[in-house]
């Protein structure tokens, strides 16, 4: 069975998109999978963009044994030899992702449908295989998914549906999800690019931060 790489977007196609949308592409012929952008919210049409990327778990894709779905502001860096595919984990979980988990817990608001025991990975970067897959799909609950429509979205979500079928915390090295903002991104693989050039620091258009990393050689 053979691999994909998705990609998701709701709306027009930015330069920082098309970017990441072109890097992807380029990487996956290099994994020998396939490529695909999902455009449009094909998941359900209530949730916000970000939770379209839960169609991943849609059963046309039921056909390739590793599915990844990565964020649109998400790139390969330069002279990466390494197939993702052959790298453990479905997600990050770093510190950042930590705190976010820990905050969830603790509202009242999502008391419900947590599990402070159950897995949590940022939404950057899923790696689901065949049967994870289809697994996640099973616990899938209309009425249980509407209390993720303003906070925590499309993390919530897979945290939830993890959880209900069992997974445990497998984690991909951060060098395959490096937020630009934090030191150290020069040894990553892949780079997650942030509205900031440091983690504490004024906020600044993704595409500048782009075009300041390519000038520093980070990418093609």
């Amino acid at each position: 069975m053979k691999n994909i790489i998705l990609q998701h977007w709701t709306g027009e196609l930015g330069p920082l998109e098309l970017a990441s949308k072109a890097n992807m592409e380029k990487y996956a012929k290099q994994c020998g999978a396939e490529y695909q952008l999902i455009e449009g919210n094909q998941f359900r049409s209530w949730l916000s963009p970000p939770c379209q990327k839960l169609i991943m778990l849609d059963e046309r894709f039921d056909k390739y044994q590793d599915v990844l779905m990565v964020d649109l502001d998400m790139f390969v860096v330069k002279n990466v030899k390494e197939n993702v595919f052959h790298v453990p984990g479905v997600g990050l979980n770093s510190k950042v992702q930590k705190d976010i988990f820990k905050a969830m817990c603790k509202s009242r608001k999502y008391r419900s449908v947590t599990d402070p025991n159950g897995p949590f990975w940022g939404g950057a970067f899923w790696k689901f295989n065949n049967e994870q897959r289809k697994q996640l799909r099973k616990f899938i609950v209309d009425d249980e998914m509407k209390v993720w429509k303003q906070n925590f979205v499309d993390e919530g979500i897979i945290h939830r549906l993890a959880s209900q079928a069992g997974f445990k915390q497998i984690d991909v090295p951060e060098e395959w999800c490096w937020g630009n903002c934090f030191p150290g991104y020069e040894k990553a693989k892949m780079i997650h690019i942030r509205h900031k050039f440091k983690y504490v620091g004024p906020k600044v258009p993704k595409l500048e931060v782009f075009e300041a990393l390519k000038k520093e050689g980070i990418f093609e």
